[in-house]
């Protein structure tokens, strides 16, 4: 406990918690010490196989560990509703146009495996695989909101909130009942459910969706029950929260550095100025040693974008330098399913859309693969890309450039030039070899030449 003293007056609280200070003041809570060199790669099953199952997933499973990735996040197979009342679909499923009721994001059943992915016993094959492999598997829990005939609510209609004249479970922005987090039973229920799949399935941790928009006690109460069955397990927050870091949580989207920083950025609507400005800010508003998932495609952005992927309109080399610097950046490199073979196809959350894996043979998807097995070997291999500060160096115009390390760190310096201009770069004094490197080349002078979309990994000569 702490004593301060506030108008004369002494009050005692909690040294760590964000009820009486802003998260800012607060630590982080230690994430598991494997996110050190963590690398998430996302798995959505409708995409990933022709199939679309676990079976079918499990069998290309050694695909992803030799990407170089440690952990699997598999977007939800849990049971979804199968109700064909639109006013009960998302209007990102309508404007879809798909015919399909299943939408992954609205569950039936918070126990149940989706048949159209097999069962309990693929799910369990799935996991074993994944652990032998030397992969974790995070598993993707939607309690925000649930479908409208969910499994449960005919005993617990209380569970959900509903709209004013009675009966009618409450719409919502996504057009599904929220959950009613008031209802001390439904969070029992659902905290057991957590328990469940980590006990039963042995699972290493959850992504959990909408995550703010669920009393964060109810999360740190989950860290608590989970911590006493299984050590280490991760709670990933879809979220923007800075106090969601403190107990609860060991890692988030951090959701303004995309939405403000990244997309901006790589769609030539901000400068390097205002990408660095952003990423100062949001890390003076989070506790010491909270850690982020840096990204520039999921599911959600991949679902949105149709045909308009990021490959095809940024280009590959682009996308490259985006890569890098997600490898670069402080937190953990994350990679939607295909990023690694330079996939431009429409992958669409609410039907089978499956990846063209028959291309992975040729020239761009090879260079890509080289590209991500060098950045993943390269993070577990330099302390100072695992959990480390970022000092910015340059940041002006299409150029990013900053170091990385920490006390008694030999440190390395990354640049990225994310324009169609030649560049160029002076790192810092002593650091002059490539660790790894496109587009780029080191002067006799110890200047680095960085050509259009040109990025280097520098360490000390």
């Amino acid at each position: 406990m702490t004593t301060t003293e506030t108008q004369g007056a002494t009050s005692v609280f909690p040294a760590n918690d964000w009820r009486y200070r802003p998260a800012s003041e607060c630590a982080a809570r230690p994430p598991a010490p494997w996110t050190r060199t963590a690398f998430f790669y996302q798995i959505q099953l409708r995409s990933f196989t022709p199939e679309g199952t676990l079976a079918a997933a499990a069998r290309r499973l050694p695909w992803v560990a030799a990407t170089g990735a440690d952990t699997v996040y598999l977007s939800p197979v849990t049971l979804a509703d199968d109700g064909m009342d639109k006013a009960y679909w998302s209007p990102r499923q309508i404007r879809s146009g798909t015919a399909e009721p299943r939408n992954p994001y609205r569950v039936k059943d918070y126990y149940a495996i989706d048949p159209e992915y097999g069962d309990e016993d693929d799910f369990r094959a799935f996991v074993e695989t994944a652990h032998s492999l030397g992969l974790r598997v995070l598993f993707d829990v939607v309690y925000y909101h649930c479908g409208p005939n969910a499994v449960f609510l005919k005993e617990h209609p209380e569970f959900v909130l509903h709209n004013t004249e009675g009966g009618i479970p409450s719409n919502i922005r996504w057009h599904f009942p929220p959950l009613d987090f008031a209802r001390t039973a439904l969070c029992r229920y659902l905290w057991d459910n957590l328990v469940h799949w980590v006990r039963d399935f042995d699972v290493d941790g959850f992504r959990c969706d909408v995550a703010d928009l669920i009393p964060l006690d109810f999360w740190e109460t989950a860290r608590v029950k989970l911590d006493a069955v299984k050590k280490d397990v991760v709670l990933l927050a879809e979220g923007a929260q800075p106090e969601n870091h403190v107990k609860a949580f060991d890692c988030s989207y951090c959701l303004p550095f995309y939405h403000t920083a990244v997309e901006p950025f790589m769609r030539g609507k901000a400068d390097a100025a205002a990408f660095a400005a952003i990423h100062r800010a949001l890390a003076a508003e989070r506790p010491k040693g909270s850690v982020a998932v840096r990204y520039f495609e999921n599911h959600d952005l991949v679902t949105d974008a149709g045909k308009d992927r990021n490959e095809r309109v940024l280009g590959r080399d682009a996308c490259e330098a985006l890569i890098a610097l997600c490898f670069a950046l402080d937190g953990i490199p994350f990679v939607f399913n295909g990023q690694e073979i330079a996939d431009a196809s429409e992958l669409k959350m609410f039907e089978r859309s499956p990846i063209d894996w028959s291309r992975e043979g040729d020239a761009a998807a090879l260079a890509r693969l080289a590209l991500v097995r060098e950045l993943a070997a390269l993070r577990r291999a330099e302390p100072a890309l695992q959990d480390t500060d970022l000092d910015w160096r340059v940041a002006e115009g299409r150029v990013l450039a900053f170091s990385r390390g920490g006390a008694g760190e030999p440190g390395l310096f990354f640049a990225g030039n994310y324009g169609v201009e030649p560049a160029a770069v002076a790192p810092p004094p002593g650091f002059g070899r490539l660790a790894l490197s496109r587009r780029a080349t080191v002067g006799g002078d110890g200047s680095l030449a960085l050509g259009p979309h040109g990025f280097a990994f520098i360490v000390p000569a």
